[in-house]
């Protein structure tokens, strides 16, 4: 695929649909994540699952400042026809995502149980939360180098290597959602290890591009390497940010979770007289997935769509039928 040569409407459509799919496998395999803990676990792990995604944001940042940041360098040189400093802006922000992994990978191994209390997690969600992200930070270069590859790997004219990778991932992901939290019964590890496998399997599908003649990729010193450095962490920022921000929007509009677990009112006003605990819930599912009317009865849990007081809440029925029934209700002080 030569991006200077080939068709720009083609070149579109080569890289739309492959980028759309894997967008779409990563979110319904997130939201299994959810249905698993949920279904398996109960509250308390879905709640712990919502304190736990901060952490991917911040793992998600640092990926996608590197990433982002040297692919346009990356694209933007071989639009000149240099390839030597295409290939220096691929040396400069591989170095930097290697030297960002160490410094985050050390941080929350030495202070993880603090972090997780920043993030929300008191007494009652800790073991939880510990259960689950113990697990994902012994693992966190899988995390964070994972989608650096994939801009990279896609700025290289692989797009459905990204798409093939991103998909046999999220196929080990779900497979192990089941296996290891139902016939297994391991819980929050048993979602944690699936979860593990999957980026594990994504990373190495994606460095498989590495060893095949189509890769450009060179390793080579940078001229300047400071300013290499600087380049990619300008240009990647906001994309990497987005991710912590949307994280903020919703603790400021929602609260936290474990605000969420002391406040029994919803509760009080559920018609369905589901635990309170199910609205922590709400911080993961509403930016993650909107569930279509005529879901699965898989969903037979309480998903609160706005505020309590006042508020529009999207009860699921937990009868037994083929498809669940939806009702939304508007509450009132």
């Amino acid at each position: 695929m030569d991006l200077l040569k080939t068709d720009v409407k083609a070149l579109y459509r080569q890289y739309l649909v492959p980028s759309l799919s894997a967008a779409v496998v990563t979110s319904v395999y997130s939201f299994v994540d959810m249905i698993a803990i949920g279904r398996g676990v109960g509250p308390a792990g879905a709640a712990a699952l919502s304190i736990v995604t901060p952490i991917f944001g911040v793992v998600s940042f640092l990926g996608l400042l590197c990433g982002v940041g040297g692919s346009v360098y990356v694209g933007i040189a071989r639009g000149e026809g240099n390839m030597e400093k295409s290939s220096a802006h691929f040396t400069a922000s591989l170095s930097m995502s290697l030297f960002l992994t160490v410094l985050a990978w050390s941080a929350f191994l030495m202070f993880s149980e603090p972090i997780y209390r920043l993030f929300g997690a008191n007494e009652a969600l800790m073991p939880f939360v510990k259960e689950y992200t113990d697990l994902i930070v012994w693992t966190m270069p899988f995390f964070i180098l994972s989608p650096y590859l994939t801009c990279m790997v896609r700025s290289d004219g692989a797009p459905n290597l990204v798409m093939g990778a991103v998909v046999i991932g999220g196929m080990f992901n779900v497979f192990g959602d089941w296996f290891f939290v139902f016939p297994m019964k391991w819980g929050m590890f048993g979602t944690a290890l699936a979860t593990v496998m999957g980026t594990v399997m994504q990373f190495i599908v994606l460095c498989s591009h590495f060893f095949s003649k189509r890769c450009r990729l060179k390793f080579v010193k940078p001229l300047c390497f400071s300013r290499a450095l600087r380049n990619v962490a300008v240009a990647g920022f906001s994309a990497g940010l987005i991710d912590i921000t949307n994280y903020a929007n919703l603790t400021k509009s929602f609260g936290a979770a474990k605000d969420c677990i002391a406040c029994g009112q919803c509760e009080e006003m559920c018609p369905q007289h589901f635990p309170a605990i199910w609205k922590v819930t709400q911080n993961y599912l509403d930016e993650l997935f909107l569930i279509p009317s005529g879901g699965s009865k898989l969903f037979g849990v309480i998903y609160f769509l706005d505020t309590i007081a006042g508020s529009n809440i999207l009860c699921i029925t937990t009868t037994p039928m083929t498809s669940a029934r939806f009702q939304i209700l508007k509450l009132r002080n």
